[in-house]
């Protein structure tokens, strides 16, 4: 079984950000994230996709390092293996400043906010999703501010601790999957 323990995996080479490119492999990612462990099969039933489909991904995204085959389980007559990520948490890295790393950071970066863009239009042609009050289930917002280094930190230090009141559940009764992207970069024009 992979080592519980909860870390940050930072993604640096331009080869292991642009495994996450992918709107699939964002899912899978995600998936794996909730359930902490899946075989293919699993993923193929939870994302709608057949399974097939899905291991060139997951091979995509053992080879830059953000799965790890975690188990194999006997399911019939042959051996199933079960993934997992490799930390509770993956993150998009800047210290690599090479030409091909800052357009891979782009490139998943735009499809990271393609995909809440995708979730938010489909969530707001439902008629049961909350758009106001203490439960509120949809909300897009844009601020740009002029801050200094002391505020920078103070607004990286609330997006963590936001981060940290999002619970880790399973499956759980009355418990919906929900969407937060992120995005803190300095405004056009700010210079």
């Amino acid at each position: 079984m992979v080592d519980p323990r909860r870390r940050t995996v930072v993604l640096e080479s331009p080869s292991q950000i642009d495994a996450i490119t992918s709107p699939l492999r964002q899912e899978i990612v995600t998936q794996l994230g909730r359930a902490r462990t899946a075989s293919i099969k699993l993923l193929a039933e939870q994302l709608c996709r057949s399974p097939h489909s899905l291991y060139p991904h997951v091979r995509r995204l053992l080879a830059a390092g953000i799965v790890c085959k975690a188990e194999t389980r006997r399911t019939g007559r042959r051996d199933e293996a079960w993934y997992a990520l490799v930390g509770h948490r993956i993150r998009v890295g800047a210290s690599d400043a090479s030409a091909a790393a800052r357009a891979a950071r782009e490139r998943t970066t735009a499809a990271i906010v393609r995909q809440a863009g995708r979730e938010a239009a489909a969530a707001s042609t439902r008629d049961d999703i909350r758009r106001s009050g203490a439960r509120r289930q949809l909300l897009a917002l844009r601020a740009v501010r002029r801050l200094t280094g002391a505020d920078l930190a103070r607004v990286n230090r609330a997006i963590e601790r936001l981060l940290a009141t999002l619970p880790r559940r399973r499956r759980t009764r009355g418990a919906q999957p929900f969407a937060l992207t992120v995005v803190l970069a300095p405004a056009r024009g700010a210079h």
